[in-house]
């Protein structure tokens, strides 16, 4: 009886589990993304802030 039960949980564990993985993948994929382009923007602004002559600033 033990060693069924067992079997019925894992395998209902196995089934349900593949569903948290996916959304915890899709939330690590949005936060990656989110922070890759926050530091992207970050390198941008320090980029331009370091460059003396910006041509966007000039053209403006």
């Amino acid at each position: 009886m033990t060693t069924e039960a067992r079997g019925e949980r894992s395998g209902a564990s196995a089934y349900e589990k593949p569903r948290k993985h996916a959304r915890s993948v899709a939330e690590q994929v949005r936060n990656t993304m989110q922070t890759f382009t926050y530091i992207f923007s970050e390198t941008l602004s320090l980029l331009s802030s370091t460059t003396p002559t910006t041509p966007r600033r000039r053209k403006r």
